[in-house]
């Protein structure tokens, strides 16, 4: 395989890695200088708040205190997506695309936990028991789910003759 091919593929995952982890970082910059000193900011009353909060594990607290393990996981489920675009196991540029704004949440998530040993979390949902999380987090998931889609039902050849 040509390197320029390789490179060709490639190119959409790291825009989107690029850029998810380069808005996530000014984002967490705004909530540690604006939001850390006051704690939480309603934004919809009962319904939808700022809240700043240290997360050293994953979501739902998971893995709390470890940092380091999370850190090696996230740094080779990333290497593993740029591996797989290289061998074209994601042949669309809407799945390169998607899989670079994945990679994006995991990598601002990954320079978080290497620089401070945490994770800045904000947005939390109140009238639901759910996890607060960050704008990294929103391009794993939903990002995540969006390729699951693609793959399974809008790219019909996917696992046609075995192909995948």
């Amino acid at each position: 395989m040509k390197p320029s091919v390789i490179l060709k593929r490639l190119l959409p995952v790291f825009i989107g890695t690029v850029s998810v982890a380069a808005v996530s970082e000014v984002i967490r910059h705004f909530a540690v200088s604006l939001l850390k000193p006051v704690g939480s900011a309603p934004i919809l009353e009962g319904v939808f708040q700022l809240n700043y909060h240290i997360n050293t594990g994953a979501s739902f607290g998971m893995f709390s205190d470890h940092t380091a393990a999370l850190s090696v996981f996230t740094g080779l489920l990333i290497l593993f997506l740029y591996l797989l675009t290289a061998i074209n196991f994601f042949e669309t540029k809407t799945q390169r695309v998607l899989v670079g704004l994945i990679a994006g949440g995991g990598m601002a998530n990954l320079i978080e936990r290497l620089l401070y040993g945490y994770v800045v979390d904000y947005f939390e949902f109140l009238f639901i028991d759910f996890a607060i999380f960050n704008f990294a987090d929103c391009f794993v998931t939903v990002c995540s789910v969006l390729l699951m889609i693609w793959i399974f039902f809008i790219d019909k050849t996917a696992f046609k003759d075995g192909k995948k």
